[in-house]
């Protein structure tokens, strides 16, 4: 039967009033882009330069984040290797990497309910009917070929609340992967300067032995000519015997952190061996020794910024949920063709379509609904909890690195002067020596002396670089300090 003007018409009115309803439709649920600000304090404690350090005006000052990682402001091309080899390469980090992967599938499911969908039809077959119908039986083909669309009008907000979700939760997977990053560059950089923190001291406990040695020989000639006394032998021997106990454990922990290293970075041990086997003085702070950056920075933290975004998701799955109070509305159709011989298929009288809306409204399941509403409501109370501990752990983490920079900044200063001032006295000894006036006991005890010192020196420096690495990472810093940092 063929449509007349006035269906025709009458389909497109109701069309175009649905149509209508649907861009003027409301949005229920809780807005999820209101979100409690992070309880951080005003400036961190820690923050505040002391008055021996070099005052806050001096540190650089910037407003945006640096493209330039922070790993290769130590200017030391092997760390910068394994950290750029190990983000590439480990396992974590690429598990991240799919996991984001996944979520943005996810959201592209999500937005393709906003939109009908189509789908194409074909059908073919024989049929043969009862002979106890009103209309008797028989037997006959069947074709057809068409087109069918549903479409689910949004008027409550209900798919766009979903959208909502699913895009938080892509927001929140890129945001884990680049705590990943950041867990594992910092990682990987603590563990590089300590294996060239043990290597430092090998070298150094290494020459020690070479001068306790020296020293115990003297000190065995001296008790043969009488000149000194067995326990000053007995004690020269103890003194090399214990700096000759200190290279095992030394060369252990080299390989270990070698292995660690290897391990983090997802390479050949022997490949790293061969790397930090290399020659490579221990690199200096790039940090300034007066550091302020202002307590605002952990909102663009990582972890921070993924557990404000599984807020926002939770938010916007409580509109879906209310959405199911109301009525779902959907608008369906189809076009084809459909004919008893296939000699008539493509002929006009063989057109056929449909089109309506339908209704769904759960009238005896709103207690069901209701429950699944409390559920996700309690489901947000618990990412807003997981939301305020991630950013009150961001905040302990970045006052404890501050307090451990500032501890380690002292100590290195104070070995410093006692370097100096060690590095005089063997310069002093070494001068009476030649001139005849001191033996070469003196010369060697200072330079004895002076090795200790700087082995204690090179582990204050190992411990404020390993502080500065603490800083970057509870920072959630990836460029570098001078585009990162802002003084106030």
């Amino acid at each position: 039967m063929k449509t007349r003007p006035l269906e025709r018409i009458s389909v497109r009115s109701f069309a175009l009033a649905v149509a209508l309803l649907a861009l003027c439709g409301c949005v229920v649920g809780p807005d999820p882009q209101d979100l409690p600000a992070p309880a951080v304090p005003a400036a961190f404690r820690e923050a505040e330069a002391p008055a021996t350090e070099a005052p806050a005006a001096e540190a650089p000052t910037a407003e945006a984040l640096g493209d330039t990682p922070w790993w290769e402001s130590f200017s030391d091309p092997a760390l910068t290797h394994l950290v750029t080899t190990g983000l590439e390469n480990n396992a974590d980090v690429r598990a991240a990497a799919t996991r984001v992967a996944e979520a943005r599938a996810a959201l592209g499911i999500r937005e393709s309910a906003l939109y009908p969908n189509l789908d194409a039809t074909a059908s073919a077959g024989r049929v043969r009917e009862s002979d106890n119908q009103p209309l008797g039986g028989g037997t006959f083909d069947y074709y057809g070929l068409g087109f069918g669309t549903a479409w689910e009008l949004d008027l409550w907000g209900r798919v766009r609340r979903s959208v909502e979700a699913a895009s938080f939760d892509a927001t929140a997977a890129d945001s884990l992967l680049l705590d990943m990053q950041r867990s594992i560059g910092a990682e990987i950089a603590a563990q590089y300067i300590q294996v060239r923190g043990f290597q430092r001291q090998l070298e150094t406990t290494r020459r020690g032995v070479e001068i306790q040695t020296k020293l115990a020989s003297i000190t065995d000639a001296m008790l043969e000519r009488g000149a000194a006394k067995p326990e000053d032998a007995d004690r020269a021997h103890a003194r090399l015997s214990r700096t000759r106990s200190g290279i095992p454990p030394l060369e252990a922990a080299v390989k270990v952190g070698t292995q660690r290293l290897a391990l983090l970075c997802v390479l050949p041990p022997e490949d790293v061996g061969a790397l930090v086997a290399a020659p490579s003085r221990l690199p200096e702070t790039p940090l300034p020794p007066g550091v302020s950056v202002p307590s605002t920075v952990l909102r663009a933290r990582p972890d921070v910024a993924a557990a404000a975004s599984a807020l926002s998701a939770e938010v916007a799955r409580i509109g879906v949920a209310e959405a199911d109070l109301l009525p779902r509305i959907s608008l369906s159709g189809n076009l084809g063709l459909s004919s008893t011989d296939i000699d008539n298929l493509f002929s006009s009288d063989s057109v056929a379509f449909g089109v309506g809306p339908s209704i769904r409204w759960p009238l005896f399941n709103f207690g069901r609904v209701r429950s699944q509403i409390r559920a996700q409501g309690a489901r947000k109370e618990a990412a807003l909890i997981r939301y305020e501990q991630v950013v009150r752990q961001a905040v302990a983490e970045v006052e404890m690195a501050l307090a451990e920079r500032r501890g380690a900044l002292r100590q290195r200063d104070t070995l410093r002067q006692a370097s100096e001032a060690s590095t005089r006295a063997q310069k002093r000894a070494q001068v009476r020596y030649e001139r005849g006036a001191d033996p070469l006991f003196s010369v060697l005890d200072a330079e004895r002396e002076r090795l200790e010192i700087g082995s204690e020196l090179a582990s204050s420096q190992v411990r404020l670089l390993l502080a500065d690495v603490a800083l970057r990472r509870a920072l959630g810093i990836r460029g570098d300090w001078e585009a990162d940092a802002t003084v106030h």
